[in-house]
C-alpha cells in the first residue's frame, strides 16, 4: 500500500511539471497547494465552513447558546455518538456536492475526503469507515456511489480501512423529493448489515454526502448499533434551517 502511494505521488510530481494542476471544481485556478487534493482559493471562499465548536449531534453550526444546534434540539435522540461535517449545505458547497453526487464529477472526492479527514478527531479509535450504500439499480443509473468514493479518500488520509458493511436491500424513492415524515417511512427497512458478528463492539465511522433530516443516516446507524457497533457519522455538508 505504501509503495503504491509513493508511486502515485511520483507520477503526480512528473505530471505537474508538464501539466499544472487545476482546481477539480472550477478547472480554472490552481489548487491552494498545487495538488489535485484541494480546491482553489476562490472556490473555497464560496463555501461556508462549519465554524467554531460544531454541534456534536450533526457536526453543523451551533447558532445559539446551547451546546447543540436548534435543528438537533428539535429532534429525538440520534442512534450515533457524535458527528463531523465540513460545510453548511448552501452556496458554493451545495453546488460542489451536487456536481459530485449527480454530475459525475468524481474527482471532487479527493478534496472532500482530505477536508473531511481534517475534522476527524483521533482517527485511530475507528475500526472501519462504513459508506451508506446505493441500491444496485441506482448504482447502474448513476455509475458510482459517491459515499464509497468519499470513503476511499477518507481512508487514504486517515488510514481507517473502508468496509462495505451495509447493503441496500430495497430500492426507495429519492429522499430529496420527500417531506420529513415521508423520508422516515421511505427509508425504513431499506438496509441490512453484512456479517454483523464482525463489527460487534467496534467503533465505526458511517459516512454520507449530506445530512438534511438525518433519516437515512439514522436508519443505517440504528441497524449497525443493533449489530453491536458504536457509531459516529461524517458528512460533507449539513443542511440547517436555522
Amino acid at each position: 500500500m505504501k509503495a503504491h502511494r509513493s508511486l502515485q505521488r511520483l507520477v503526480r510530481f512528473f505530471l505537474s511539471i508538464f501539466l499544472p494542476e487545476r482546481c477539480p471544481l472550477c478547472g480554472e485556478e490552481p489548487p491552494m497547494d498545487d495538488s489535485p487534493d484541494m480546491f482553489c482559493k476562490n472556490c473555497l471562499m464560496s463555501m461556508q465552513f462549519i465554524h467554531g465548536k460544531p454541534c456534536p449531534v450533526c457536526g453543523g453550526d451551533i447558532n445559539g447558546i446551547f451546546d447543540t444546534c436548534p435543528d438537533c434540539l428539535a429532534e429525538p435522540a440520534r442512534p450515533w455518538k457524535r458527528a463531523y461535517a465540513i460545510f453548511r449545505y448552501k452556496e458554493g458547497a451545495a453546488v460542489a456536492v451536487r456536481k459530485f453526487k449527480y454530475g459525475k464529477e468524481v474527482a471532487l472526492a479527493r478534496p472532500f475526503g482530505r477536508l473531511l479527514a481534517g475534522t476527524i478527531e483521533h482517527p485511530e479509535q475507528y475500526s472501519e469507515i462504513v459508506p451508506v450504500p446505493l441500491h444496485w439499480i441506482r448504482f447502474i443509473q448513476r455509475g458510482y456511489n459517491q459515499s464509497v468514493l468519499l470513503g476511499e479518500e477518507l481512508s487514504r488520509w486517515t488510514g481507517i480501512p473502508l468496509k462495505r458493511r451495509l447493503k441496500r436491500i430495497r430500492n426507495t424513492k429519492h429522499q430529496a423529493f420527500l417531506e420529513k415524515e415521508e423520508r422516515k417511512t421511505n427509508i425504513k427497512g431499506a438496509f441490512s448489515v453484512r456479517k454483523p458478528e464482525q463489527i460487534k463492539g467496534k467503533r465505526v465511522l458511517l459516512i454520507d454526502d449530506v445530512m438534511t433530516t438525518g433519516s437515512t443516516l439514522a436508519e443505517c446507524a440504528e441497524i449497525l448499533t443493533n449489530a453491536g457497533a458504536i457509531v459516529d457519522i461524517a458528512i460533507i455538508a449539513r443542511r440547517q434551517t436555522r
